[in-house]
This record gives structure tokens, sequence and C-alpha cells, in this order.
């Protein structure tokens, strides 16, 4: 609940016809080094639709302001934006409420915003700007409540409410005129630290997701943190994140969203102590009272086929409910392997998968693979694994979730038990160890028309590689001691050097 009326009120003057969007707008325009404060004012009809730097709230390169605060204000049918921070450091935004307003809400300009604190800020009902309306490149046709250009900057128990984008966009990158400023020279957003960021929540986003790096990502630094983030009824995920590496996701909540998280090109994402909700008692009771129509989507994280061979996806100390709904508009299940852009056919970054409760759960509706396996011919992926550490995820005991196919299953014991998971697409081997071995081809040959034969001396399995897209590797799983591996090429029959692999090696 968030009161709308003020004692103090700053309203545009209403025009018609074409001026109707024409709001007023307030500016703290080149005032370095000097303490601003606006505190518990209503602005109205604020913002000039289409016209640069014409904002309801708007600090403009300013620089260092260190103390000057925007606290406790509204902002009621904006035209254009709500609060913008452009080029500046070092202001408070707390407390303020945006509500039914047009384009980015709560924004950082061009990525040269630094040491900026965003505290229990709630923006809703955030339409998109018109499609005719000039806007410079920028992106308010999928307009977010809280748009980030620069991760260094704290986001402290901030609400989305409802927008017909997202509700936290990462749009990180570096622009004009801050880029041209001495203290940003060189400075490039995507990879920058991560300031504080915790117990922020986004529902009923529209469009893409709750929260989102989409699409320039975020090659975060290890260790960083979103702290209790909560992610509920986003009509697509309640997380996107694209090219993005190293985020743990500590805690919070992702419930009743078209899909829990889409991991996305995401390395080393971890899950840590997060509660995942599929669909919600409360989500039933709606649906049934005809307040929300069912889509029918209520999927859980999922773990993309390629990742570069990077760390992969860590889901620890988590739980899982609500799933094994019968939905056909998206992925059921608690866990699933996903598939988009899936290129060269290999699963090429094992999950670590551990310390985790599934509400009574059937397994075959926590994992299942059949998404990422089908997503471009029958069994293109071929190279499914996903260690069960502890057995919390079969439910029985530790072991390997496999995909039924030859160059993941040829070398497995034919005494090691293997079941089928329940319209899965995978086995599980129970109380098995099981080694990737990895082998590159030079980027001195094209990576066209290779096969590959691996032999234990007693087993041989054989793999095909058409890859069209750069350097990507072979992958086949051990468990054995000693294995000789032959790779040519399919048209042009000449040998590569033998290769011998042992279990403490992989390559």
């Amino acid at each position: 609940v968030a009161l709308l009326d003020r004692s103090l009120v700053i309203e545009g003057a209403k025009d018609e016809g074409e001026f109707a969007t024409l709001g007023g707008h307030f500016i703290v325009l080149h005032t370095p080094h000097v303490h601003q404060h606006l505190e518990g004012a209503l602005l109205q009809n604020m913002g000039q639709q289409g016209k640069l730097g014409r904002y309801p709230l708007h600090f403009h390169m300013s620089e260092c302001v260190h103390g000057s605060t925007l606290s406790k204000n509204v902002i009621w049918k904006s035209n254009q934006r709500c609060v913008v921070v452009h080029g500046t450091h070092n202001v408070t935004v707390s407390e303020n409420v945006a509500f039914d307003t047009q384009g980015h809400c709560f924004m950082l300009e061009d990525g040269g915003e630094w040491d900026n604190v965003f505290y229990k800020n709630l923006g809703a009902k955030v339409a998109r700007l018109p499609r005719d309306v000039p806007r410079q490149g920028e992106t308010d046709f999928f307009p977010s409540v809280f748009w980030i250009t620069n991760p260094s900057n704290d986001f402290i128990g901030n609400v989305a409410a409802g927008s017909q984008g997202p509700g936290f966009w990462f749009e990180l990158k570096l622009r004009a005129p801050s880029s041209e400023l001495e203290i940003n020279h060189g400075i490039n957003p995507k990879v920058l630290p991560q300031k504080t960021f915790k117990d922020n929540a986004s529902h009923s986003s529209g469009f893409r997701a709750g929260f989102t790096t989409y699409e320039t990502g975020y090659q975060a630094p290890p260790g960083t943190v979103w702290e209790n983030i909560k992610a509920y009824k986003n009509n697509e995920a309640g997380l996107f994140q694209h090219g993005t590496t190293n985020i743990d996701f500590r805690g919070g909540l992702l419930a009743d969203n078209g899909q829990a998280a889409h991991n996305f090109h995401h390395d080393n994402a971890i899950y840590d102590g997060t509660e995942v909700i599929g669909r919600s008692e409360h989500m039933q009771f709606l649906i049934d009272q005809g307040r929300i129509g069912d889509h029918c989507k209520a999927g859980g994280l999922s773990l993309q086929p390629n990742e570069g061979l990077g760390k992969g996806t860590v889901i620890k100390n988590s739980s899982f409910k609500g799933f094994n709904n019968g939905c056909s508009g998206g992925p059921d299940y608690a866990i699933h392997v996903g598939n988009n852009q899936v290129r060269n056919g290999v699963f090429d970054a094992s999950p670590t998968i551990f310390n985790n409760s599934f509400a009574g759960e059937p397994v075959s509706s926590r994992i299942n693979a059949c998404w990422g396996i089908h997503s471009s011919g029958d069994n293109f992926v071929r190279t499914v694994v996903i260690e069960d550490e502890d057995g919390s995820l079969s439910g029985t005991s530790p072991g390997f979730f496999v995909q039924n196919h030859t160059s993941v299953t040829s070398f497995i014991d034919d005494t090691t038990p293997c079941q089928m998971v329940e319209d899965g697409c995978l086995l599980f081997c129970e109380n098995t160890c099981l080694r990737l071995g990895i082998v590159s081809i030079s980027q001195d040959l094209t990576t066209r028309g290779f096969q590959m034969h691996i032999s234990d001396g007693s087993k041989m399995a054989s793999v095909s590689f058409n890859n069209t897209h750069g350097l990507s590797p072979f992958l086949i799983l051990f468990v054995r001691f000693a294995y000789f591996l032959i790779v040519h090429r399919v048209l042009v029959p000449s040998l590569m050097p033998l290769l011998s692999l042992s279990p403490g090696q992989p390559r």
C-alpha cells in the first residue's frame, strides 16, 4: 500500500492536442559539490514525452553531489520516466513512489553514475512509450521499473510492482556524455563490481523477466551476490540472465513465474538457499477465481547446454515445490535442460546440485532434459550429465543423471544399476562415479566434418562433430582407467595423433 497524497504539489500545465504529453520537468543541472534535497512532494503531469532530458526528477551531469537526497516524493502520471540520475554520483533516492508512468522509471542514464543509493522505492503500473515517440536509441518501449546501466550503485529494498517490461533491467553500457568525463575513461560497466543488491522484489512484469541482464550481459567479478531477491507472478521469467558470470543468488524467492530462472549463457550461477515454487496455492486460487488467466507455465530453473566449458550452475540448500501441474505452456519441472541456441550438441558445463528438498515431488517433475535434447532434431544434444552428489535430487542415493546416448553410456559398467526417469529423457545411474573428458580441435583446422572414436580396449564409442559456430570440443564420459582416442576427418581420412586419457587427467 502506498499513499499518493502529499501537501506539496508540483504540477505541469495541462495542454491539449499535440502538447498534451508535454508536462513540466524538474532538473538539477551541473551543480557539483552542492547538497540538493527534495522531500515530500507530489509531482503530477511531469515529463515531456519525446524531449531529451525532460523528466519529472533529473540530476544532470552534476558529478559528485555527496549528501543530496530525493526522498518520500510521489510521481504520478508521468509522461516520460520518473527519477533519472545522469552523470551524477552520491545521490540517495529513497522511499519514493512512482505510479502510472511511461518509459523507464528509476534509472541511471548512460553508465557514468557511481555510488548512488536507491533505497525502498516503489514503482507500479509502468507503461511503454508509444512507438512513434523518438527515443534516441533508448529502450523505453520495453520499460523497466529500475533501469541500471552501472552496477556500482546500491539497490536495497526496492519494489517493481507491474511493468510492460522488466522489473529490474541491467543494461550495462557507457555512453556519451558520461563516457567523455575523465573519471570514466577506460571504464566498462559490464565488468565493474556490484555494490549492495539485496531485498529487492519484482512482480507482475509483462515482458522478459522480473530481473534480467539481457542482452548486454554482466561479467561480474567472483563473489558477486544478489541477496534475498523476490520475483513472483512475472509473466515470463523471474530471472533471465544472459551472457553473465558469477552471480550468487543467496536466499530469496522465485514463485509463480512463467519460469523461475532462465540461465542463458550464465556461467557459475549459484542458487544458495533459494525457495522455488512453480505454482503456489495462492496462484491456483486466483486462477480458479478467474482473476488471473491460466497460461499454464510454471517452470523452475533451467540449465543451458552451451556454457563454454565454464563452471556451470550450482544449486544448493534450496527448496522446490508446486511442479508437476500438467502444464503444456513450458517446462513444468523443478530443474530442466534448456533449449536456447543449442549450437554444438554438447552439454559442456556440468552443474553442481546438492542438499536440496523437493516437498515430495516425484523424480519425473524434479529433473528433465527433453527440451534440450530434442531442441533441434532427435538427440541433438548428446552429452547431458548431471551429478546428484548426495541423493537429494533422486531421493534415493548419490549417482548421475545421464542422457541415454552412446557418447555417455558406452563406458558405464554393465553392473551399474541405471533406471529411466519417466518422460525425462534421462537415466539415473546409482552409486557410479563419472569423469568428463574434453577434446578440442585446433583452430588451425576446420571444425566441421570430424569424427571421434574412443576405446577402452573392449568397448568403442564414436561421436560425429559438425559444428558451424567456431571452435568447440568433443565431450565424453569415462569411468575406467585407460582410453585410446582417434579423431579424423570424415571426408578426408587422415588420422590425428593417438591420445591416451585416464580418470586422473581429463583433457
